[in-house]
């Protein structure tokens, strides 16, 4: 809730107060105090609550040096899973990668070189801070065409772990956020680092407005080039308007700080179209050399006698130096050291030449002379994942069909594909990369789908409709018909505006035991309870003033407020479960199931209190049938799970029924990795093999 609903709230409090108090009071000392009625001074109690809260949550102010720790704590937490992810596990294993960098514009920069491990003073010490991280193209006879594989994504990770770890401990650096490129909707970088710190990262709207207002938090763009097909983007391409936001984005006058990741051929593309990004430094990894590759084997795969010996071909081609083996000097091996000069690379052959799947290393020479290499290590890579055993520190991964893994996974990886040449669907561009599980459904029949979501909604909220008429006496149908006819208005139209792309709504309730949890509460008190109290108590004064309640107008008004206050408890509630908890979504299935507990628990909350008020003027049976009408319609109507089980029911055979627990156990294989609340591809050269690729 912003200052104004604070203020807002205390205001209405006021006057709540001012009408429950004042007027009872008034009428005591006419009348005398046998005449004082209760329902006014309820009203009075609840109104002196709200106006106190209400004054207090206007005063309250965050702190943005808090608020920026806090998130740094987050990022930091997220994002070293993801850099253990990248390495399979094995942090131990990464490869210090060495960059050059050249300044464009106006950056200057203290080094113009460095290694992996400098990223992040080499970056503090660059002026505007405005960095694109690319690769170093591969050499002819590699097998491959340009820099896919180099560690850009690595890089950017070293680096934002490192910045946030700064923050986090106090020092005045900007938090770094990553996002998605192929997330971009449009629009400024403002707009998109505001979704995302509110949507990702869990940051109350308030709290991510102060963030970009002090200039406190630094965009990590990786993958501009999956922004569009081909390797070429020009003047027109998405790319190409990214580009032009990031030169837009400002702080005060000059270039505010900003990371890219990019292939270097896409880049190239951008720069000869003269629609770059300005005032930049151009990192570019260096390809991994013989002896990093080496040494990567060695610990990956080559750390036991067995190992060694199986591998110890391939280990003599990659460093002659180290070997006065007769293999270091034939042409495979000198093809074989070019295939395998980059981080992705060395991992695929570590994988699908793992002991658990029987293929001997040696291989590796024979396919890097005749140049099948990289084709066939993209091919064998998903079965080889998930029979290899699981790395150091990886969990334990249950049991997958290889054949039913990569079928399924090429399904995702078509939809991907498709996706790249721009489709929109309700005003949104599909993302190329992101697998959000609530964001899948125009996979198949989409349009289908979201008729059918809306009309379920429809049925919902008409039953409850007919059940509300059913359960009410015949005298006063027409006025309760009226007030609730338009409660269930206001919930239709609302699963209705929020029905083209549905938000999971999951529980997490705030700490109480802390201070920010205590305010959080008390603000959601004060910004919800107020409105349906305030209804209630003029709704029973307009029925009262109209005869069609036995009471007073000031009685009507307090037996309505009752009510209201009931309502706007239960809502209260509802908004307390569901508000951002500072937790971000490390998991990219737990926004679904939360989703799921929270139109369940909001529900039940709505259709006993319905329930229960029905009650005083219906039987028994009709007050139970409107109580489970109104709570179905509230806890279904328009949410992301239903949304996302009617995509199942249409995707039946295609994918598993429980699309999430296998995402998850694919991560675990080290197909898939996590980007916030969306599943990735490992690689985008996997995703792009299984799009166009047949089955082996």
């Amino acid at each position: 809730m912003g200052t104004w609903g604070r203020r807002a709230s205390a205001a209405v409090g006021a006057i709540a107060l001012l009408s429950g108090v004042v007027l009872p009071v008034r009428s005591a000392l006419e009348k005398g105090w046998g005449d004082v009625d209760p329902g006014g001074l309820a009203v009075a109690s609840v109104g002196l609550a709200i106006a106190l809260v209400g004054l207090w949550t206007a005063r309250r102010r965050y702190d943005s040096a808090e608020v920026a720790a806090g998130l740094a704590r987050s990022v930091v937490r997220v994002e070293q899973e993801a850099f253990a992810q990248l390495l399979g596990g094995d942090v131990n294993g990464v490869i210090d990668l060495s960059f050059t960098a050249d300044m464009t514009g106006r950056v200057r920069g203290a080094t113009a070189t460095g290694r992996l491990e400098d990223v992040v003073s080499f970056y503090r010490g660059l002026t505007p801070g405005r960095v694109v991280v690319t690769g170093t193209p591969a050499p002819p006879g590699a097998g491959v065409a340009g820099d896919a594989g180099a560690g850009k994504t690595l890089t950017a990770l070293a680096l934002v772990i490192g910045l946030a770890r700064a923050r986090a401990d106090g020092e005045p650096v900007q938090v770094p956020v990553r996002l998605t490129a192929t997330s971009w909707p449009g629009g400024t970088i403002e707009d998109w680092l505001a979704r995302e710190l509110e949507q990702a990262w869990k940051q109350k709207r308030a709290q991510a407005r102060l963030l970009l207002e002090a200039q406190l938090v630094l965009p990590v763009i990786d993958g501009v080039d999956e922004l569009d097909p081909g390797d070429a983007p020009g003047p027109g391409s998405r790319a190409a308007a990214l580009m032009a936001e990031v030169n837009r984005y400002q702080l005060g006058t000059a270039p505010a700080p900003v990371v890219l990741t990019c292939r270097r051929l896409q880049y190239e593309a951008l720069e000869h179209g003269q629609v770059p990004a300005r005032t930049m430094a151009l990192v570019r990894l260096d390809r991994v050399s013989p002896a990093q590759a080496r040494a990567f084997l060695e610990h990956r795969v080559a750390d036991t006698s067995v190992g060694r010996a199986a591998w110890q071909p391939v280990l003599d081609a990659l460093d002659p130096l180290a070997s006065a083996s007769v293999t270091a000097v034939r042409p495979e091996a000198t093809a074989l050291r070019r295939a395998l000069d980059t981080p992705w690379r060395l991992t695929l052959a570590a994988t699908v030449y793992h002991p658990a799947t029987g293929r001997q290393p040696a291989d590796l020479l024979t396919r890097a002379g005749n140049g099948t290499l990289h084709q066939h290590l993209l091919t064998h890579y998903i079965d080889a994942a998930v029979t290899a055993t699981p790395g150091p520190g990886a969990a334990a991964v249950p049991a997958l069909d290889p054949a039913k893994t990569r079928q399924v996974l090429t399904v995702l990886a078509r939809y991907l594909h498709a996706n790249a040449a721009g489709r929109t669907e309700q005003g949104r561009a599909l993302s190329s990369s992101d697998l959000v599980l609530h964001d899948l459904w125009p996979l198949v029949k989409a349009r289908a789908i979201r008729l059918q979501d809306v009309l379920l909604t429809v049925l919902l909220n008409c039953g409850a409709w007919v059940a509300f008429g059913r359960a009410l006496p015949e005298q006063p149908s027409k006025s309760w018909m009226s007030l609730t006819g338009a409660l269930l208005l206001v919930i239709a139209l609302s699963c209705v505006e929020a029905g083209a792309w549905p938000v999971p709504r999951p529980l997490r309730m705030p700490r109480l035991s802390t201070v920010f949890g205590l305010r959080s509460v008390a603000e959601e008190l004060a910004g919800t309870v107020w409105g349906p109290t305030l209804l209630g108590a003029v709704g029973g004064a307009y029925f009262a003033a109209r005869g069609q309640m036995r009471s007073g107008i000031l009685a009507g008004a307090g037996y309505g407020g009752a009510v209201g206050l009931a309502y706007g408890l239960v809502f209260a509630l509802i908004m307390c479960l569901s508000m951002n908890s500072h937790v971000p979504r490390t998991d990219p299935g737990s926004p679904l199931r939360g989703d799921l507990v929270g139109g369940l628990v909001a529900g039940a909350l709505f259709g006993t209190t319905t329930g229960l008020v029905y009650r005083l003027v219906a039987d028994p049976g009709a007050a139970l049938a409107t109580g489970l009408a109104s709570g179905l319609a509230l806890g279904l109507g328009g949410r992301a799970w239903t949304r996302y089980t009617i995509f199942r029911l249409h995707v039946r055979g295609r994918l598993p029924w429980r699309l999430a627990s296998f995402l998850r156990r694919c991560q675990q294989a080290g197909l898939l990795r996590t980007a916030g609340p969306a599943w990735q591809f490992r690689h985008r050269e996997l995703q792009e093999h299984l799009a166009v690729a047949p089955p082996p």
